[in-house]
């Protein structure tokens, strides 16, 4: 015997498919979204996979600086630097304004430095646990101006 379920069971049986397709579609939406931004920590990540990148980091943090201060305080070229901050620049990672002939760059996101600063922390925990010097290291690994 077929038993009818009249139009309000119809229309409770759509109601609960569309929201059981409308909470996969949000799931989805999520799973993409995490997958996305993961996808982008590792480009950033792989970005600051050079120590002069980090270094200039470190020197941007406490104030911005000409391409020409930063090869200083860096020993390297001015061609050098001007490479990797086109490679941070393409990355969001700094942002310039130029001064008559002279280009200055500035971190965009602060929260960077202390992301930095957390993986120094670590690391030289690290070194102390296994007995290195780090205090020293640290000392010496901070590029000043």
């Amino acid at each position: 015997m077929t038993k009818s379920i009249g139009v309000s069971g119809i229309l409770q049986y759509f109601t609960f498919i569309l929201y059981e397709c409308t909470n996969y579609a949000y799931v989805l939406y999520m799973e993409i979204h995490k997958f996305m931004i993961f996808e982008l920590q590792a480009e950033l990540c792989q970005m600051m996979s050079n120590p002069k990148r980090v270094a200039i980091i470190e020197l941007l943090s406490e104030a911005e600086c000409s391409v020409g201060g930063l090869a200083k305080a860096l020993n390297s070229s001015i061609s050098a630097v001007s490479q990797h901050l086109r490679t941070m620049k393409d990355k969001g990672v700094v942002v310039n304004r130029k001064d008559a002939q002279t280009v200055y760059y500035r971190l965009k996101n602060p929260k960077l430095i202390e992301g930095c600063h957390i993986m120094r922390d670590i690391l030289l925990e690290e070194m102390e646990s296994q007995g290195r010097i780090a205090r020293d290291y640290e000392e010496k690994a901070t590029p000043t101006h």
